[in-house]
């Protein structure tokens, strides 16, 4: 074949089945899961495109404004685009969306599916394709070696990066978590503040959970934490709010009705100072 022939063949279009937003988060991909397509009939489209490409038009859009985004109830609670799809029926009331609903609300800080459960998954997945033995076993680690290289990687990127900080009402936070070991642990822990300087510190170590106001600030007053942290000490003069600090360590869990990690506190400060 003459090279001129060679060339004019063209590449075999891809069927797009399915459209999400790019940089997929954990909604996206649990869409295209349960969608059942391959990342290979996937679109990426802008969440702030106004059409679809002729090309996709006959596409199922999901996670995207432009298709099924999810729904948003009274109280401000975003439900997942994932959650409400048909496909996800079966698995209503599991851990499983609980998961998917979590992270999209409040962004990857606090998985509760861990590393064991993911390695069985990936095992289950492969065994129900009819892989054993050596088969089954590669495969199980050409999932899971990106996975755990991504994390180390993502590990150490964190812990050079700067701390992290929130707005929350009029105020700015430092936020400290060395549990989770993501200080970013979601887009609105990166507000922007140049010119500003944290008020306080959200920390989550191993001694405990809590928020502390810096020294030099009168406010925020703590003590308006006192209703959503029975249990919790809350000092009298208002700057500390914590479950242990390294002065005063608390090995066991907080309350099961109260903050268990900073996303968590994070949602009980907003509701009693973002109002102020």
């Amino acid at each position: 074949m003459r090279n001129s022939d060679h060339n004019s063949v063209s590449e075999p279009t891809r069927t797009i089945k399915v459209v999400v937003h790019p940089a997929v988060d954990l909604d996206a991909c649990a869409c295209v899961a349960f969608a059942g397509v391959e990342p290979e009939e996937v679109g990426f489209l802008p969440a702030h495109a106004q059409e679809l490409p002729p090309e996709w038009r006959d596409a199922r859009v999901l996670d995207h404004p432009l298709g099924q985004k999810g729904t948003q109830s009274a109280d401000g609670t975003v439900q997942a685009a994932s959650v409400e799809m048909p496909e996800a029926a079966a698995l209503r009331g599991s851990a499983l969306l609980a998961e998917i609903e979590a992270q999209d609300r409040f962004g990857g800080a606090v998985p509760h599916f861990s590393l064991a459960q993911i390695v069985a998954a990936t095992r289950c997945y492969f065994e129900t394709q009819g892989l054993e033995g050596d088969a089954l076993d590669r495969s199980v680690l050409r999932t899971m070696l990106p996975i755990l290289r991504g994390l180390a990687q993502l590990t150490i990127r964190l812990r050079e990066s700067e701390l992290a900080s929130i707005r929350i009402g009029p105020w700015v936070f430092a936020i400290r978590d060395q549990i989770s070991d993501q200080p970013h642990w979601a887009p609105e822990a990166q507000v922007p503040t140049a010119g500003e300087r944290p008020v306080g510190v959200l920390f989550h170590d191993k001694h405990g959970l809590g928020v502390c106001r810096l020294p030099g600030y009168r406010e925020p007053d703590l003590r308006k934490l006192r209703p959503y942290l029975p249990g919790w000490f809350i000092h009298p003069a208002g700057f500390l709010a914590c479950w242990g600090t390294r002065k005063a360590p608390r090995p066991e869990r907080p309350p099961v009705e109260t903050p268990q990690n900073i996303a968590q506190l994070i949602a009980v400060l907003k509701q009693a100072l973002a109002q102020e």
